[in-house]
């Protein structure tokens, strides 16, 4: 997934045009700007303006036509997204230590800050603003609760450069991923599933379960960037449960 959704010839372009203007100081000035620097990092309201993957319309009891107006025409499976955390029972609430803080995979060198992300103005998952964060899907469950804790992350900013779950297909069943939240505690999860589906049917009723045995799910693009759709043609999703440390 990428923060924003031109093509890497404008990011080109773009870096160019900096050498010629600014010599190396405007480079290094470009490169450490985040790319979607005006995008509201810690929302307060429902919609959010970053758009997460493109990826999915979600959960609903009852799937209904979805009429937004951006991707409609591009048979996107029709979801609305589930009930806020606050909103049932007020259970999550409570739990307020449970939040996510940091996720690390020593498999595949990751450690990076955890934020909060809901939906956006189209219906769709929200993702950081930063392409070295991860982005914890905060109307679902906390990573420790029943059912499926969703953390997004991207693959590559727009000028190619590698984000956080760059190597996230790397990882094989078995391996193992930490997530801290916010009282200190680390909790493990193994994975246990590593799987890729096309960008418009991903399984978002699985993805974004509220029931089950506590798992994380963490999802980036893949696969081929489609210049028409704005993004890269498939998901991967990679499912890992918690560990019985006791």
């Amino acid at each position: 997934m990428r923060i924003r959704t031109h093509s890497r010839e404008v990011a080109a372009a773009v870096l160019a045009a900096a050498i010629l203007v600014g010599g190396t100081a405007a480079v290094r000035t470009l490169l450490v700007l985040p790319a979607s620097a005006l995008l509201v990092p810690y929302p307060t309201e429902a919609h959010e303006k970053n758009d997460a993957f493109g990826l999915i319309r979600f959960v609903t009891e009852t799937a209904t036509p979805f009429s937004g107006a951006q991707g409609a025409s591009r048979a996107e499976r029709p979801f609305r997204a589930r009930p806020a955390a606050s909103e049932r029972n007020g259970a999550s609430e409570a739990m307020g230590t449970a939040q996510p803080m940091r996720l690390q995979i020593p498999h595949i060198r990751v450690d990076a800050p955890v934020v909060r992300v809901g939906i956006n103005g189209v219906g769709n998952m929200a993702t950081p603003s930063s392409f070295s964060e991860v982005g914890w899907y905060r109307h679902g469950p906390r990573p420790g609760e029943p059912g499926s804790a969703v953390l997004a992350g991207h693959v590559d900013n727009a000028l190619g450069f590698p984000g956080v779950f760059k190597r996230l297909g790397e990882l094989r069943e078995g391996d193992v991923l930490y997530i801290t939240v916010a009282d200190g505690t680390a909790l493990r999860f193994v994975v246990a599933s590593v799987e890729t589906h096309p960008y418009n049917d991903a399984p978002t009723n699985e993805i974004f379960s509220t029931g089950g045995a506590p798992r994380v799910t963490l999802i980036t693009c893949a696969g081929s960037w489609l210049r028409s759709a704005g993004t890269y043609d498939t998901r991967l999703v990679v499912t890992a449960y918690l560990a019985d440390d006791k």
